[in-house]
C-alpha cells in the first residue's frame, strides 16, 4: 500500500511538472509575441519620428497658411496656362499672316522697281526718238 501512495504521489508530481512545462511553454510563446509586438512598436516609433522630422522641416520652410494660399493661387490661375497655349497659337497665326504681307510687300515693291525702270528707259528713248 506504501507503493501504491508511492506511485500515486509520483504520477500527481509528474502530472503536476508536465502542466508547468506546458505553462512555461506557453509563456514562451507568449513571451516571443510579445517581443515581436514590441519590435513593430518600436519600427512604428521611430517612423513616427522620422515623420516628425520631415514635418518640422517642412514646417520651417511653408506652414499650412502659405500652403492653402497657393492652392488657392494656383486653383484660381489654372487656366492661365490654357491661356498662355492659345495666346501662343495666335501668334504663330499671326506671324505667318506677317510673313505672307512682307512677301506680298517685296514682291509688289520688286514688280514697281522694274515697271519704273522700263517707264525711265522707256521715256529715255522716247526723248532721244522726239529730239
Amino acid at each position: 500500500m506504501a507503493e501504491k501512495s508511492t506511485d500515486r504521489i509520483l504520477d500527481l508530481i509528474l502530472n503536476q511538472l508536465e502542466k508547468l512545462n506546458n505553462n512555461q511553454e506557453r509563456l514562451s510563446e507568449e513571451i516571443q509575441k510579445t517581443n515581436v509586438e514590441l519590435t513593430k512598436i518600436a519600427g512604428l516609433k521611430h517612423a513616427i519620428s522620422d515623420f516628425k522630422e520631415w514635418k518640422e522641416g517642412i514646417d520651417k520652410v511653408v506652414n499650412a497658411a502659405d500652403l492653402e494660399d497657393m492652392k488657392d493661387f494656383y486653383s484660381e490661375n489654372q487656366s492661365v496656362d490654357s491661356d498662355i497655349t492659345d495666346l501662343y497659337l495666335i501668334t504663330k497665326e499671326l506671324r505667318t499672316e506677317i510673313d505672307d504681307y512682307k512677301k506680298f510687300k517685296v514682291k509688289t515693291m520688286t514688280v514697281i522697281a522694274v515697271v519704273s525702270f522700263l517707264f525711265a528707259t522707256a521715256m529715255t528713248i522716247l526723248g532721244f526718238i522726239i529730239k
